[in-house]
């Protein structure tokens, strides 16, 4: 895979632990429980040109500051044929912020333009391997097609300077090739259960992770000096 995606300070991120493959076939899933009462599974968006997953949360920062733009992104292109779904993999009993109760109260205050649903038994995440929230997925013709960050600046939407979602989704729009189908996703390790937190693959992108989050804040606080 290209390394053209990646910026400076993601130049060391190890790919060994195994992401979902680019052009692959994407598992299905069904029945996923959503904050406007009704059920979702993949068939629920067979006639979208496209379908984009976004693995989130309520509580991560890093899912809290991209929300906006996911909202922004969602009624730009939903009109123009693109699903949109937002699911939350994360262990609640540890994160009581991220229950589905609490999930219905921010889908209301959010007035949230797609369905948020609850991936309860965590097998939608880890069937497509998701390690963080944010962390995207865009699926087209049951492929996957895209998958990663959504811009290059979690913290500041003003200080965007390639947004690669908006990209990938545009170049669906107008049947052009996805010139950038892998970025490195920035955010909170998804919560795992203990069983899953056990399981060394989790370890490995815990600790990938952790390290990007470390290397991400140094640059934030050169940003804040020179601000």
């Amino acid at each position: 895979m290209s390394d053209v995606s990646r910026s400076s300070n993601l130049n060391n991120y190890d790919h060994s632990q195994n992401p979902y493959p680019i052009g692959a076939n994407t598992p299905d899933f069904s029945g996923l429980k959503g904050t406007d009462g009704k059920t979702y599974g993949f068939s629920d968006f067979s006639d979208a040109k496209a379908l984009v997953m976004i693995f989130t949360c309520n509580h991560c920062p890093y899912a809290q500051a991209y929300e906006d733009r996911l909202i922004q992104l969602a009624e730009e292109f939903m009109p123009q044929g693109i699903g949109f779904l937002a699911i939350n993999s994360n262990h609640a009993e540890d994160y009581p912020e991220d229950s589905f109760e609490n999930m219905v109260v921010r889908a209301a205050i959010k007035n949230l333009p797609y369905p948020y649903v609850l991936d309860i038994d965590q097998s939608v995440a880890r069937d497509y391997r998701a390690i963080c929230t944010p962390h995207t997925f865009v699926i087209q013709n049951r492929k996957l097609v895209y998958r990663g960050r959504i811009d290059d600046s979690w913290m500041r939407a003003d200080r965007v300077t390639v947004s690669e979602l908006r990209n990938a989704l545009e170049a669906i729009v107008n049947e052009a090739p996805i010139q950038i189908a892998d970025t490195h996703p920035m955010g909170c390790s998804i919560r795992w259960t203990t069983q899953e937190e056990n399981n060394p693959e989790r370890a490995f992108a815990r600790q990938n992770l952790d390290r990007l989050d470390r290397v991400e804040h140094l640059d934030v606080s050169k940003q804040r000096r020179i601000a």
